[in-house]
C-alpha cells in the first residue's frame, strides 16, 4: 500500500515529473514482392477496369487442416489455406523463409480428401508468385504449373 499522500502513478522525480517509459521496439520488417502477368495473360476488360482477371474464380477456404509446403531452398514448413482455385492458392506461413518469386513449390494435400481426377498422390508442383511479409507472418501467392482438374475436399 502506497504511503498517505502519494501519487502511485508519480515517477521517481515526484508528482510533476512523467514516469519514463522504455523504448518501444523497432517495427517489425515489411516485404514484399510479385510477378506481374504479361498483359496477354489478362483480359482486355480486366486489366483497364482494375478487376480480378484470373482464369479460376477464388473459393475462400474453410478452417481447414494445413499443407505442407516444400520450397527446395528452405525446406518443408506448414501453411493455413486462405483461399483456393484450380489455378493457385493463397497461402499464409508463420516460418521465417527465404523466398524467391518465381521459385518451385510444391505443395502436398494429402492430408484432405483427393478427387479421383487428381492422380499425383496430393504432391503438386508450382511456382511463387506473390508475397507480403510482415513480422512473423507471410501471405504468399501460389500458382500451380498445371491446374488443378478438381478442387480436394478441405478437411
Amino acid at each position: 500500500m502506497a504511503p498517505a499522500g502519494s501519487d502511485p502513478g508519480a515517477g521517481p522525480g515526484g508528482p510533476d515529473t512523467p514516469a519514463q517509459l522504455p523504448p518501444l521496439p523497432p517495427p517489425p520488417p515489411f516485404e514484399a514482392a510479385s510477378i506481374l502477368a504479361a498483359p496477354d495473360q489478362r483480359s482486355a476488360h480486366a486489366a483497364g477496369s482494375g478487376q480480378d482477371g484470373r482464369r479460376h474464380p477464388r473459393e475462400q477456404a474453410p478452417l481447414c487442416r494445413p499443407l505442407t509446403v516444400l520450397l527446395p531452398s528452405a525446406g518443408c514448413c506448414t501453411a493455413d489455406i486462405l483461399d483456393i482455385s484450380l489455378g493457385g492458392l493463397c497461402l499464409l506461413i508463420t516460418h521465417n523463409q527465404e523466398l524467391r518469386i518465381g521459385q518451385a513449390v510444391t505443395v502436398d494435400f494429402s492430408a484432405h480428401r483427393l478427387p479421383a481426377a487428381m492422380q499425383s498422390g496430393g504432391l503438386v508442383e508450382a511456382r511463387l508468385r506473390w508475397y507480403v511479409r510482415s513480422g512473423p507472418v507471410t501471405t504468399m501467392g501460389v500458382g500451380f504449373d498445371v491446374p488443378l482438374p478438381a478442387l480436394p475436399e478441405l478437411l
